[in-house]
């Protein structure tokens, strides 16, 4: 294939049904949705751009958010993709097998794990839960960001200023950190899920061997569009499964019991 665009005509067969967006309005709207994780919102605006339709007409923020919904599995941002670049431009474009934790698969980039050491972890539950975590750390792929909250009645984040990218360096940073962590103290991560939002990730892992008080109502408010998913994990003690399953329900996760 030669490295001509096509014409509007012939491009316009693998355009997705275009929503009317009449004004700027809209495309803001629209805008707000893509980066809160909705693919088919990404793959209008690329549409819009490449029209030309209520902005500018602009090849690379059409390519920017084609490429955006394509990494979340849309088949026709990738077709749209291979007329508007060189196949082997967009090969990395295919969808990425999502990451897992403890069974509970995530969605998109911006990942968060939040982890219980209150004092009912001590001994075994503990050790086997830093080592589920490292399994996981250690497979992130390089694209990912993450961050990591430990909780007992209180956070405590691993100290950084960000989410980190999944670089070797930062793996290894973020595995000396987690195996330095020790056990103490009650259940509550309130905290840590506040803080946890406040990173805009695309998904939270909650993980904890008991009971505490119902977080459904600060979720709803702090995630009120469901955007980001939250999985939560009951580990080794099947008590505090009311409230997991709730909150994985309300917030588009699942809910995982890990003997």
């Amino acid at each position: 294939m030669s490295g001509r665009l096509p014409t509007p005509a012939l491009f316009l067969a693998f355009l997705f049904a275009s929503l009317l967006c009449s004004s700027a309005a809209d495309v803001n709207a629209l805008r707000t949705r893509a980066l809160q994780g909705d693919g088919k919102a990404a793959l209008e605006l690329g549409n819009i751009y490449f029209e030309g339709r209520d902005v500018p007409k602009n090849l690379s923020e059409a390519g920017r958010w084609w490429r955006d919904a394509a990494t979340k599995g849309n088949a026709i941002a990738r077709e749209n993709l291979i007329f508007l670049n060189p196949p082997k431009e967009t090969d990395s474009y295919a969808p990425k097998k999502e990451v897992q934790f403890l069974g509970a698969e995530g969605k998109g980039h911006r990942l968060v794990f939040v982890i219980d050491k209150s004092g009912s972890m001590a001994g075994g539950r503990f050790q086997a839960a830093r080592a589920a975590l490292t399994q996981t750390l250690r497979a992130l792929p390089p694209e990912t960001h993450f961050m990591i909250y430990f909780f007992n009645h209180v956070a405590e984040p691993m100290p950084v200023k960000d989410m980190l990218p999944a670089t070797p360096e930062n793996i290894t940073y973020a595995l000396k950190w987690v195996e330095s962590r020790e056990v103490s103290g009650g259940t509550d991560p309130t905290q840590a899920l506040r803080w946890a939002f406040g990173l805009r990730p695309d998904t939270v892992w909650l993980l904890t061997d008991g009971g505490f008080q119902d977080q459904t109502a600060m979720l709803r408010q702090i995630n009120p569009q469901r955007a980001v998913r939250v999985n939560t994990i009951a580990f080794q003690d099947p008590s505090g499964a009311p409230q997991l399953k709730g909150i994985a329900d309300e917030n588009g996760g699942v809910y995982h019991f890990v003997k």
